[in-house]
């Protein structure tokens, strides 16, 4: 059948490492639907970085485990999301 529940939010986002404008994110591997049951069809992480709480501006592929990085384009504050999603 159709999966039409949606992955939960990923939790416990941080910056785990940054080397000049490379940074890396880290986050708790989502195990759950938004419903509470168990996700079974997980296919991967975004996440999305920009200027404005929100406001994403750019959007990178992490792939399937909870990791990935970015490299900013210049100095200043970002806000940072990830998001899970499935089939």
């Amino acid at each position: 059948g159709d999966d039409f529940l949606s992955p939960a939010a990923p939790q416990a986002l941080k910056l785990s490492s940054l080397n000049g404008f490379q940074g890396v994110f880290a986050w708790n591997p989502v195990t759950l639907n938004q419903d509470g049951s168990t996700a079974t069809d997980l296919l991967g992480y975004e996440i999305g970085v920009g200027r404005s709480n929100g406001i994403y501006t750019s959007i990178v592929e992490a792939g399937s485990t909870p990791s990935g990085s970015f490299t900013f384009g210049s100095p200043g504050n970002y806000f940072v999301s990830v998001r899970a999603y499935d089939k």
